[in-house]
């Protein structure tokens, strides 16, 4: 009888569980995310289990209810517990907040990440227009700029000078219309009338303001000046008392004499410098400063930029080959001397080229852009002039090539 027993009194024990199977997965395999009491649950049948007053195998039996009570969930309640099993139960450390759900983490931080992508989006510019209107393999800087209260009074011009000054040379004192003084090569001395004194070395340019008096000199070359001097009058002595007394060296002596003087006319010391300016139209074709100086650009007849105040402003570029700048139009005048290279240059749709040395005016408003369609990197510097509240550089939809 006590096998039988046993066996009807398991029976009606089993049928149990599974009445209340719906009831208790419910609360096992909740999808809310709420904290899971399995402990809880297992001590209360193992305090059932004991008023029985028959002993059992510690756990044997809670494993078994365990498993048939996951039988009898639904399977919608089995693949929750997949997705919402806290970490004590996976096997994990044991946690004692709540389980949080992974689909909540990703709803809570969903507004961020649009946010962020909006964010990012709105700093990018609007208009970046085609590729080809883009630029590759170019690089920029500004070398300096100044105001300007007004320009000339007429029609005005851009002038290009070219000015290059032998060892010891001096050009000044004097003043002028505001304008830059850009190096193409050595140094350049500008002493203003205030004290200050700047060398401007190859590839730097200073801005010199309107009717303020200055010197231009070559200060860096006197002691070689001096001493190529020397060493040509003490030659022409020496070549001169030799040739009366017969001497047979004299052929030696002259050719020596006129090493020396093809080294003073080509003269490594010399510097070599731009003045750029907006000039009146009265001085279009003047007399030149310096007797070695090189008209290198006068410009066609500015169109009318407004009554200022203006800015005007030196910028340099470095163009890799086959690479190009923006496609832009300015608020200003553009002029684009070549100091290194072959240039192309779109403008309106037409295609020119500048060598070095030489330079092209676009006016106000004008598209343009700048190719290097050669096989050695292009150098160019702009001058602009504008007006201070107008933009340099304005994208356009198209290039202009």
């Amino acid at each position: 009888m006590g096998l039988v027993g046993r066996a009807v009194r398991r029976d009606r024990h089993r049928r149990a569980l599974r009445a209340r199977a719906p009831s208790q997965a419910a609360i096992a395999w909740s999808r809310s995310g709420a904290r899971v009491r399995r402990r809880g649950v297992a001590g209360g049948r193992r305090r059932r289990h004991a008023t029985d007053g028959r002993s059992r195998r510690p756990g044997g039996a809670d494993r078994r209810d365990e498993r048939e009570l996951h039988d009898a969930a639904p399977r919608s309640a089995r693949r929750g517990e997949r997705a919402h099993r806290p970490p004590a139960l996976r096997g994990g450390p044991r946690l004692e907040h709540e389980y949080v759900n992974g689909r909540d983490v990703i709803r809570a931080l969903l507004p961020l990440v649009i946010a962020t992508a909006i964010g990012g989006c709105a700093s990018t510019p609007a208009n970046v227009g085609p590729p080809d209107a883009q630029a590759r393999g170019a690089s920029q800087h500004v070398v300096a700029e100044g105001p300007v209260e007004a320009l000339p009074a007429g029609t005005t011009f851009v002038s290009v000078l070219a000015l290059p000054q032998p060892a010891g040379a001096v050009l000044g004192p004097h003043s002028h219309i505001p304008g830059f003084t850009y190096v193409l090569g050595g140094v350049a001395t500008v002493a203003f009338v205030d004290g200050k004194t700047v060398d401007v070395v190859a590839g730097e340019a200073v801005f010199t303001p309107a009717n303020v008096v200055h010197v231009h000199s070559n200060e860096r070359g006197r002691g070689v000046a001096i001493a190529l001097a020397v060493l040509l009058i003490g030659a022409v002595v020496g070549l001169v008392m030799l040739s009366r007394r017969g001497w047979r060296w004299t052929p030696l002596w002259l050719v020596g004499l006129i090493t020396i003087g093809a080294i003073g006319v080509a003269d490594p010391t010399m510097n070599d410098w731009y003045f750029i300016a907006v000039r009146p139209e009265a001085q279009r074709g003047g007399a030149m400063p310096v007797p070695a100086a090189r008209r290198t650009h006068e410009s066609a007849a500015l169109a009318d930029l407004g009554p200022g105040p203006f800015l005007e402003r030196l910028d340099a570029f470095v163009i890799e080959p086959g690479g190009r700048t923006m496609a832009h139009r300015s608020d200003g005048a553009e002029t684009l001397i070549v100091t290194d290279g072959r240039a192309t240059i779109c403008v309106g749709g037409a295609k020119t080229t500048v060598e070095r040395d030489q330079a092209l005016t676009v006016q106000a408003n004008t598209p343009l852009q700048l190719l290097n369609v050669g096989t050695a990197p292009l150098g160019v510097v702009r001058f602009s002039v504008r007006p201070k509240s107008g933009q340099l550089e304005t994208l356009v939809d198209s290039s202009p090539c």
